[in-house]
């Protein structure tokens, strides 16, 4: 037999087994045949081969087979092979966060832990190898339940969920709103919705054998919030999209109605005497731009002799995106004139 032969066999029985797979109750040779597009002799050498080494058994005594014991041998071999493979890079990212690094695999409707490194915080959160955990409300399960389809996430886990803490999301409406954001960042958190007091970041992947794997790093929900209030990235970030969408404010509001850029904050305040007052510009706005601004009569409070300091201006929030403001801002002054 030539290495061109010895190839092309093995490729077959592979095709078989793949033929093979999810097949409780297994499939008759001229069934296998017609998946691998083989004839039947053929297949019934190769069945017979791989039945020797237990690669397949008998599922039942007219002929049927299906995967054998040594498939799950192997496939035990290669899952402890996985823990071992992933464990330096758990290992590493522990060190580097100095945090709780935990491995999991999703059991239908639960986590299983399967490895752990503990941080090197004295202050740390730990859980035991083996341990069970829910899917709705820990940080490595809604990271698997954002790569299913909504009606795959209600037939496995339903549509209403224990509340394991005053944070849990427990209505299938609210779980599937967080798992929109997993979806697009890839990253999952738990924000002390399993446990008062720890927070978890985690992500879902496959093993090598396309079994569903989690890994999820735990905190302390103080350390979380101590590390949220040093970060200052987030602010500069706010400042700078603020400071583009006032340039916006400079560049289409111009020298109108007392128009100023504010020194802080994201609201604008115009002078709309000429308008009729905050309430009429409001109204017209509303009415005829679809724009919503806030009355500044609604926003102070009456003086002495009657008079109201807001009466005269109206509040723009600058809260919208870079484009939509620009659009609300030319409506705004083609109303306003």
């Amino acid at each position: 037999m030539n290495d061109k032969t010895q190839v092309q066999v093995i490729a077959r029985a592979a095709a078989i087994l793949h033929a093979l797979e999810d097949e409780a109750d297994g499939l008759s040779l001229g069934q296998i045949a017609q998946r691998v597009n083989l004839a039947r002799s053929t297949v019934q050498r190769i069945v017979a081969a791989l039945a020797a080494e237990k690669f397949l058994i008998a599922a039942s005594p007219n002929g049927r087979v299906r995967l054998g014991p040594t498939i799950l041998r192997l496939a035990a071999s290669a899952r402890t092979d996985f823990v071992a493979i992933a464990r330096p890079f758990l290992v590493q990212l522990s060190n580097e966060l100095k945090e709780t690094v935990d491995l999991a695999v999703v059991k239908k409707d639960h986590l299983v832990f399967i490895d752990q490194v503990i941080g090197s915080h004295r202050l740390r959160a730990v859980s035991a190898v083996g341990e069970t955990f829910p899917l709705h409300c820990t940080a490595n399960g809604k990271a698997y339940l954002a790569g299913l389809e909504t009606d795959a996430i209600a037939r496995l886990i339903g549509a209403s969920y224990e509340q394991r803490t005053p944070r849990t999301l427990t209505r299938l409406e609210d779980l599937l709103k967080d798992l929109k954001s997993v979806r697009k960042t890839g990253v999952a958190f738990d924000r002390e919705e399993h446990t008062q007091g720890i927070c978890a970041a985690g992500v879902a992947t496959r093993d090598p054998l396309g079994n569903v794997i989690a890994i999820s790093v735990p905190v302390p929900a103080q350390r979380v919030a101590i590390a949220a209030y040093n970060d200052e990235t987030h602010v500069e970030e706010n400042r700078r999209l603020y400071r583009q969408k006032f340039d916006l404010a400079d560049q289409i509001v111009g020298d109108r109605y007392g128009y100023r850029r504010p020194a802080g904050g994201f609201f604008l305040w115009l002078d709309v005497s000429a308008q009729g007052g905050s309430e009429a510009a409001t109204l017209a706005l509303w009415r005829e731009a679809g724009v919503r601004v806030v009355p500044g009569c609604y926003l102070a409070r009456e003086q002495a002799d009657g008079s109201n300091p807001g009466a005269d201006y109206v509040r723009v929030a600058m809260v919208q995106k870079e484009d939509i403001t620009a659009e609300a801002l030319h409506r705004l002054v083609a109303v306003l004139g």
